[in-house]
C-alpha cells in the first residue's frame, strides 16, 4: 500500500489502520482495499450531498464503477460531489477522493478483486434495503425478525465471509466448507452488537432495527421505546438479542480450529470477539437512553496485553464469558 492509501485509511479509521498491521502482509492489501470501498459506499448512504433518490442511484451503481471503470459514470458521480453547494463533511471528503480508491483496486490481482467486489455488491445491497425503507420522516421499526436477519447477513455476515475467503485464499490451508456459514454467523452476530449498542443513535435518525415482532410483543410502538415507562419492556426485548447474539459468538471456537496456527492471524479473529462480549456485557449492565456505551481504553488494551494467554485457552474463556453474561439476564 503506498503513503497517500496509508493516510486516507488512518484519517478513515485509526483503529482500522492500526489494526491491519496485525494480519498476514500479505492479506493487508486486500483486506484493505475491501474495507475502503465499503466505506465508500456507506459514504454515499451517510451524506447530506445526495438526496434519497440519488442514493439509491449510485448504491445500486457503486460496485460497476469498478468493474467496468467507465469515464462517464466516474466523472458524473465526481461532478455531482464536487458541485454540492454542501459544507465539507467527512463524507464529502472521502468520496472526493474516489480516484485513489479506484487505483488501489486496480493494484489487486483477479482473484483478490474478486472477492472484494462480491463483499462490495453485498454489502451495497444492506445499504439499499436500508435506505428504501427508512425514510427518515417518521421513526419506523423493522417489520419482521427475519428482515433484521437479511438485512445482518448483508452488512456483517458477507463481510465475515469475505474476510475468511481471503485467509483461505492466502494460506490454502484445509477447511471444511461448513466454515463460510460459521463466518457468516459470526459476522451478522457482531452487526447485532452495533444494533443494539446503536439503539439510541439510530431512534434519533428515525430507525429502529428492533422488529414490530419484538416490540408488539411488548405492546410497544417503534415511537414509544424511548419513555421512561417503557424501559423494562425495552430493556426485555434487548436481554433477548443479546443472549440469541452471544450464543451465536460461540461459534467462534470451532471457526478458529479451522484457522492456521498464526498467532497475529488468530488475534486479528479473535479481539473483536472479545470486544464483542464486553459490549454485550455494557449494554446488560448499563443500557439507557442518555447514557452513551463505550469500552473503557483499559479493556481493550488489557485484552491485546493478555492475548498470548487467551488464544490457547479461548474455549475455556468464551464459556465463561457466555455464562457470566447468561446469569447476569436473570429474566431470561
Amino acid at each position: 500500500m503506498n503513503k497517500q492509501i496509508k493516510q486516507l485509511l488512518k484519517t478513515i479509521s485509526r483503529s482500522f489502520y492500526l489494526s491491519i498491521k496485525f494480519i498476514p502482509k500479505n492479506m493487508q492489501k486486500c483486506f484493505a482495499c475491501g474495507y475502503l470501498l465499503c466505506r465508500y459506499a456507506d459514504s454515499i448512504a451517510d451524506t447530506n450531498i445526495f438526496t434519497n433518490e440519488r442514493k439509491s442511484y449510485w448504491l445500486q451503481k457503486f460496485p460497476s464503477l469498478y468493474i467496468y471503470q467507465q469515464k462517464n459514470d466516474i466523472e458524473l458521480l465526481l461532478k455531482e460531489i464536487f458541485e454540492a453547494n454542501k459544507q465539507s463533511t467527512p463524507e464529502k471528503k472521502l468520496l472526493e477522493s474516489f480516484k485513489l480508491s479506484l487505483s488501489f483496486f486496480n493494484t489487486l490481482d483477479e482473484e483478490e478483486k474478486k472477492l472484494v467486489l462480491e463483499v462490495l455488491e453485498n454489502v451495497c445491497k444492506g445499504m439499499l434495503l436500508d435506505l428504501e425503507y427508512f425514510d427518515g420522516k417518521k421513526i419506523k421499526a423493522l417489520e419482521t425478525k427475519k428482515q433484521l436477519d437479511e438485512y445482518c447477513y448483508y452488512i456483517g455476515g458477507m463481510p465475515g465471509v469475505f474476510w475468511t475467503k481471503l485467509i483461505m485464499l492466502k494460506t490454502k490451508a484445509h477447511h471444511n466448507p461448513q466454515i463460510y456459514l460459521q463466518a457468516e454467523k459470526i459476522g451478522k452476530a457482531l452487526q447485532v452488537v452495533n444494533i443494539l449498542k446503536d439503539i439510541e443513535q439510530d431512534y434519533n435518525l428515525k430507525r429502529c432495527y428492533l422488529s414490530q415482532e419484538d416490540l408488539k410483543v411488548y405492546n410497544l410502538n417503534p415511537e414509544d421505546i424511548n419513555k421512561p415507562q417503557n424501559f423494562y419492556k425495552l430493556k426485555q426485548i434487548i436481554d433477548g438479542h443479546i443472549l440469541s447474539t452471544a450464543n451465536n459468538l460461540k461459534v467462534i471456537n470451532e471457526y478458529l480450529s479451522q484457522i492456521p496456527n498464526n498467532f497475529f492471524l488468530k488475534l486479528s479473529i479473535v479481539l473483536p470477539i472479545l470486544f464483542a462480549f464486553e459490549t454485550l456485557t455494557l449494554i446488560a449492565r448499563d443500557f439507557n437512553f442518555g447514557k452513551p456505551l463505550k469500552i473503557s481504553k483499559l479493556k481493550v488494551y488489557s485484552a491485546i496485553a493478555f492475548s498470548p494467554l487467551t488464544i490457547p485457552f479461548l474455549n475455556i474463556i468464551i464459556r465463561k464469558k457466555y455464562k457470566t453474561l447468561k446469569n447476569s439476564l436473570t429474566h431470561i
